[in-house]
């Protein structure tokens, strides 16, 4: 089974995790590595974006909080297997 849509997701209780990817950012004097990583409420995504979003597309929607870069890493995380199973 192919999920594809943030719907699907939603309704499959998959979580999702959001990574900056940026490599480092120079400050003043030194030089700072941004791995800034937040897990996102999927709800608000489904309101915001709509349950038809595809999955594919939502990383290029999203921008790092602490240093405004859009190189931006999402990861999908299927529920685990006991509560895959409970869901069918």
């Amino acid at each position: 089974m192919s999920i594809e849509t943030l719907g699907e997701a939603y309704r499959l209780s998959w979580r999702v995790r959001a990574r900056c990817l940026r490599g480092t950012i120079e400050a003043p004097k030194r030089l700072i590595r941004c791995d800034f990583v937040a897990e996102l409420d999927m709800q608000t995504l489904v309101w915001a974006k709509g349950l038809r979003f595809p999955l594919g597309r939502l990383g290029s929607r999203l921008m790092c909080p602490r240093y405004g870069s859009r190189d931006v890493n999402v990861i999908f995380e299927p529920p685990p297997t006991a509560a895959r199973v409970a869901a069918r």
